[in-house]
């Protein structure tokens, strides 16, 4: 018969009981938000990216990361007056919509906290890159930036 205690972990999601203290988990490096429709997905993500543009502004200057700080958002075309709509009256944040390189529309895209683009739009970015054979991907801005976070829609 035992009389002194021992420390024991449960995990119940994996239905596992051991006697040492499971790993930390790995950092999260991106994820999918699968909610039913009509729970605030989009406004959801809206509040990441509005509390991420303030936490970057107020990182000191040497330790700035090397993304352009923006966040593309890529969605149906169908989805794109939604997404405009719930930026503008649920956040502070600036955006712009990008419809490749010969569109007048693009102006002031390089430093914006959100761009808008569909997937229409980054297949033929894709496919003009791939047509020229460029690996370097530097004939489209689309392509040749370092995105903070990229969310399809």
């Amino acid at each position: 018969m035992r009389t002194k205690a021992c420390e024991f972990f449960v995990q119940p999601f994996l239905g596992k009981v051991k006697a040492s203290l499971p790993p930390p988990p790995l950092p999260c490096r991106g994820g999918i938000l699968a909610d039913s429709m009509g729970l605030g997905k989009t406004v959801m993500l809206l509040a990441l990216v509005q509390s991420s543009v303030i936490n970057d502004r107020e990182e000191p200057e040497g330790e700035k990361s090397t993304h352009n700080g923006s966040t593309l958002i890529v969605t149906p075309l169908s989805l794109l007056a939604q997404w405009q709509d719930e930026i503008e009256s649920k956040t502070s944040l600036s955006y712009r919509e990008y419809y490749g390189e010969t569109k007048k529309v693009n102006v002031g895209v390089a430093n914006v906290d959100v761009v808008l683009t569909t997937y229409g739009t980054l297949q033929s970015e894709l496919y003009r890159a791939r047509q020229r054979n460029q690996t370097d991907k530097s004939s489209s801005w689309l392509l040749r930036q370092t995105w903070k976070r990229i969310i399809c829609d």
